[in-house]
């Protein structure tokens, strides 16, 4: 239905934004990464999280803040 599509989109799109927030400067993630590597690396884990539990960047190395984004 429109609300399931329209809460999805919110959390992959909150989810994108609190992991680049989160990441950008740690240096065992996003920060070694080019800018559209990050965005596409920050969306892969919101997504991923929630439906497959595959991960595009070690989840020991994430900061606290980032864990508490992917549990959420």
């Amino acid at each position: 239905s429109k609300l399931v599509l329209t809460v999805s989109c919110g959390l992959l799109l909150l989810g994108t934004v609190l992991l680049l927030f989160t990441e950008r400067v740690n240096g065992g993630t996003f920060a070694p990464m080019t800018g559209g590597l990050r965005l596409l690396n920050a969306f892969f884990q919101s997504a991923a999280a929630r439906s497959a539990g595959f991960n595009s960047v070690e989840v020991a190395a994430m900061t606290d803040g980032s864990l508490l984004v992917l549990i959420g």
